[in-house]
């Protein structure tokens, strides 16, 4: 269990008070709002292992956690769906202005 000693100058709980110090290839952030979907599939797998169990308590807020980290997913994926077909129509709108532009010329020469 973390106690008060683990807490760092700002109040947060330093959870890697025990472990080695970072490289220089190594980073941890505490918050973060772009995560990717594997980081919070991986969450959400571990969320459902450790509290889907015989023991599990029913004033948990885990299932309002999941319900969160579903929403997280589903977001993260239509943002990404919607960057995809923005940059399909910056490409499509890219040629239709460039044949535009070739058969104006060549009709004012």
């Amino acid at each position: 269990t973390l106690e008060a000693k683990d807490k760092d100058e700002k109040g947060f709980m330093n959870l890697f008070n025990n472990q080695d110090e970072f490289n220089k290839n190594e980073r941890y952030a505490r918050h973060v709002k772009a995560v990717s979907e594997s980081v919070i599939d991986h969450l959400l797998n571990e969320i459902k292992q450790q509290y889907r169990s015989p023991n599990y308590n029913s004033n948990s807020p885990i299932p309002r956690l999941i319900k969160n980290l579903n929403k997280e997913l589903k977001r993260n994926e239509q943002i990404k769906l919607q960057k995809e077909k923005e940059k399909r129509k910056g490409v499509k709108k890219n040629k239709r202005n460039n044949n535009r532009r070739t058969r104006i010329t060549t009709k004012t020469n």
